[in-house]
Order: C-alpha cells, then structure tokens, then sequence
C-alpha cells in the first residue's frame, strides 16, 4: 500500500477503468448491468514524497476512487465476484473475463495493529514519521478488555490505520523477527524518487534507515528499511 493517496487512488482507479461495465448491486439477489465510461487517464507525476502531498489532494482523490468503486463493484450480493454474463458491453466499457466462482474478493489493508511496549512515545513516533492523525478513537480488546486497548492512527493520504495497541501481558521484550509472527511491514511507494525522499525525511527525523539498498532477486526491487522504537521492522519498496 503506497502512503500516497493520490497515487494509490491513481492506481486504483486504473484497476476500476479496466474492470468498468461489470455490475452493480442492488437489494440483495437482483443485479442491474450497468455501463460506466472509462475514466480519462490520470496525469502521471510522483506524488509520494510525504512532504509534498496535500491531505486535501489526496482525500479527494479518494473520494473519487471511492463513489466509482461503489457505483461499479465487481462483487455479487453472494460475496463472490460477478460472472461474464453480468457485464454490460458498448464502446465504452471493457469485458473482463472472470471464472463463475472465485474466492470472496479483498479491498485492499484496512488497518496494521502493532503490540507496543510504550503507548504514548509510539504513538508520537508514529504520528510524526508517518504523519498521522490522532483523533480520540480507542478500541478495547473485546472479549478481553481487561487485557488493554489500542488507539488509532489513520493516514489520511492513504487511508491506512495504524492500530497501536497496549497489553498488560506486555513484559517489555523487544520485537525479534525471528520468532513465530510478524516478520517485518513493508510499504510500497512510486519509484527510486520516491523512496531517496523517503530516506531524505527519515534522516532529517533522526530516524536509523538503510538508505536505499537495491536486489534483483527474485525480481528487481529497492527497499529502505527502519524500525520503530519497539525494533519492529519497517520498509519502503519500490518494485522495478
């Protein structure tokens, strides 16, 4: 998921214009064809480094993103995607071949929820590194609520939640890769530019980085990678 808005909106809409003509929904059981223009191309700029993109840019291209995707959604009222024979044709609208049944479809990273030894200095960390909003959003562990609770952090150029959570079961120990879990959460940005932007702001936040370290194997890539004040394994990654 690219931090950007604008430029994870652009490529989601590229998505929606080569899937456009597939049906809508309605009450659930009844399916309406419906022709939706292709969308004009977006203009193609680097709009990933976190210093320059606008809040206002980026949520209303999601906005658009959004109403488009709603308007025009790929999945049946049974949770599984439409088959060829749903979708509407005309000039303006490309057929998408897809199988009868497929898997129940995904939307994209709704949120990352994060065990922390201390709430408050990752919350800050979190906030200035990603820039973040902090609105009162706390949401207890339900079913065991005695255990904590975690507090919320949207990203609003991308849309991506940050759940930092607190745990009385927390004994302190610094996250280690190597045991059963997570490994590490990488982040995907437009470009070799986008990502010496990337290494440039973690540099002036005081923030330890790789800088950008390039592999060809087994596909050409380039990451920088950081960690957050619990040793949590963060990335930036530009495929190609």
């Amino acid at each position: 998921m690219s931090f950007q808005a604008a430029s994870a909106a652009e490529l989601a809409i590229s998505a929606l214009r080569r899937s456009a003509g597939r049906v809508c929904t309605t009450p659930p059981g009844t399916r309406v064809p419906l022709t939706v223009p292709r969308l004009p191309a977006a203009p193609r700029r680097e709009l990933d480094d976190p210093r320059t993109v606008s809040k206002s840019e980026g949520a209303e291209r999601i906005s658009t993103f959004l109403l488009v995707a709603a308007r025009c959604s790929t999945v049946g009222s049974d949770g599984y995607a439409a088959s060829k024979r749903d979708f509407a044709s005309g000039p303006d609208v490309e057929e998408v071949a897809v199988s009868e049944k497929t898997g129940p479809a995904l939307t994209g990273v709704h949120h990352v929820s994060l065990t922390v030894t201390d709430l408050e200095a990752s919350l800050a960390w979190y906030q200035r590194v990603f820039q973040t909003e902090r609105p009162d959003l706390k949401v207890p562990h339900y079913g065991r609520e005695e255990t904590g609770y975690s507090v919320l952090l949207p990203e609003p150029r991308s849309g991506l939640v940050f759940s930092l959570h607190s745990n009385t079961g927390n004994d302190g120990e610094r996250f280690d890769e190597a045991r059963t879990g997570l490994d590490h959460v990488s982040f995907g940005v437009n470009g070799r530019a986008t990502l010496q932007a990337w290494a440039a702001w973690l540099d002036e936040l005081g923030v330890p980085n790789t800088g950008i370290v390039d592999e060809t194997d087994p596909f050409p890539y380039s990451t920088v990678v950081f960690r957050d004040p619990d040793n949590i394994q963060l990335e930036v990654i530009a495929v190609g």
